[in-house]
C-alpha cells in the first residue's frame, strides 16, 4: 500500500532546515513534484505521530488527490462521499471535542461552487464555517504540475492539527515583534554542532530563543532585556516549556557580564518598530556587536536576525570581533529578514 502524501508549509528560506528535520523522521521526498517556495511534499508511513513534534515547519497537511477537471466535480456524490469520509476520519483522529468549526480556503472561494461545497460540509459534518479561525482547516487547489499545459486534477489539503505547529503551546505571553518558533529553531540549528555550554540571549523579549533551546546537560543560559514586563513574560514562557535561564534587566550595549564568558550569543535585533524611528539603528547595532564580541569566547558564535540589512552590514564592517560565516534570507508576508551566523576569531 502506497504511503500517504503530506505537504509541509514552511517559512520561505527555511526549506533546507525543514527537509533535514523531515528526513530525520523517515520522510521520503517527491523529487518529481514541482518546486514551490515555502512547501515540501513528502510521504511518511508509520511514524506519523512524530509530525506533531516538528519544530521547523508552520503546518503539515494530508494531501488527497482527485482526478477531476474542475472543482464543480467535487460536488458529485462519489467525490463528495470521499471528502466527507476523509474529513470524518481526520476529526476522529484529533478528537471531536477539539474541532468546533472549519474553514475552507480556495482561490475563488466566493464562487457558487465553493459556497455549495462549504454548505454541504457544514451540514454533513455538523460544523459551523468560520472564515477567520477554525480548528479544521481545508484547502482546495489545483494539483501542482511541472507542465503548465497539463492538468493533474484537484487536491484537498487537510491540516493535521487544530492549530499550526508554529503556534507554540508554551507561549503564554505574547510580545510585539517576537520571532516565530520555527525561525528561532532554525537559528539554533545553525550552531547545532558547535560548543554551547554558556548561552546568552541579548534583547531576549518574551524568551522565544531561550524556549527553543534543546535540553542539554550542563547548559547554562542567560537572557537580558531592558523591558521588565518582557522579562516577566519570558519567565512565564520558560516555565511553561520547562526551561530555566538567568534573566536580567540589562542594556545590550553595556552588559553586566565578564569578558570571554559565552560560547553562543543569540539576538533578534530591533528593527525600529518598538524603540522608535528616531533611534540610530546603525549605531545601536555597532554597539551591540562590539559588546557581544567582548563577552564571547574566542571561536564563539553569534546568531542574529534583522530586517535592517544595510545598517547591519555597515555596523559589521566597523567592528573588529566578528566575521560572517553564513546568511539565510527569509521571505514572509510583510518582512524579508536575514539570519546571520557570525564567528569570533
Amino acid at each position: 500500500m502506497e504511503k500517504p502524501i503530506f505537504e509541509a508549509e514552511i517559512i520561505e528560506g527555511l526549506e533546507d532546515f525543514a527537509r533535514r528535520e523531515l528526513k530525520g523522521i523517515g520522510a521520503r521526498f517527491d523529487h518529481e513534484a514541482p518546486y514551490v517556495p515555502g512547501s515540501i511534499r513528502f510521504r511518511l508511513g508509520k511514524s506519523q505521530q512524530r509530525l506533531g513534534r516538528l519544530r521547523l515547519v508552520n503546518s503539515v497537511y494530508r494531501v488527497h488527490v482527485f482526478d477531476v477537471p474542475r472543482p464543480k466535480a467535487l460536488l458529485g456524490q462519489q467525490h463528495l462521499d470521499r471528502i466527507l469520509q476523509s474529513l470524518s476520519t481526520h476529526i476522529a483522529e484529533i478528537g471531536k471535542k477539539n474541532v468546533r468549526s472549519f474553514r475552507l480556503e480556495a482561490a475563488g472561494k466566493e464562487s457558487a461552487v465553493f459556497q455549495r461545497l462549504t454548505a454541504q460540509l457544514s451540514q454533513r459534518l455538523n460544523l459551523p464555517h468560520d472564515a477567520e479561525a477554525a480548528d479544521l482547516l481545508i484547502r482546495i487547489k489545483p494539483a501542482p504540475t511541472k507542465d503548465k499545459e497539463k492538468k493533474n486534477g484537484w487536491e484537498m489539503l487537510v491540516r493535521l492539527h487544530a492549530r499550526p505547529l508554529a503556534t507554540r503551546s508554551w507561549r503564554t505571553f505574547n510580545y510585539p515583534g517576537a520571532i516565530a518558533g520555527p525561525i528561532a529553531a532554525a537559528m539554533l540549528q545553525m550552531v547545532a554542532d558547535q560548543p554551547k555550554d554558556n548561552i546568552l540571549n541579548l534583547m531576549c523579549g518574551s524568551g522565544t530563543l531561550l524556549a527553543e533551546l534543546e535540553e542539554e546537560d550542563g547548559l547554562v543560559s542567560a537572557g537580558c532585556d531592558l523591558n521588565f514586563s518582557a522579562l516577566s513574560g519570558a519567565k512565564n514562557n520558560l516555565t511553561a516549556v520547562g526551561r530555566s535561564a538567568y534573566l536580567q534587566q540589562a542594556d545590550a550595549t553595556q552588559l553586566p557580564y565578564a569578558s570571554g564568558r559565552f560560547d553562543l550569543i543569540l539576538a533578534d535585533l530591533p528593527w525600529g518598530q518598538l524603540i522608535g524611528e528616531g533611534q540610530d539603528m546603525g549605531a545601536l547595532y555597532q554597539s551591540v556587536l562590539t559588546e557581544a564580541g567582548r563577552v564571547a569566547v574566542p571561536g564563539g558564535s553569534f546568531v542574529v536576525i534583522t530586517q535592517l540589512k544595510k545598517q547591519f552590514y555597515i555596523a559589521l564592517e566597523k567592528q573588529s570581533f566578528w566575521t560572517q560565516m553564513q546568511k539565510v534570507p527569509l521571505k514572509m508576508a510583510r518582512t524579508t529578514p536575514d539570519i546571520y551566523l557570525l564567528r569570533k576569531f
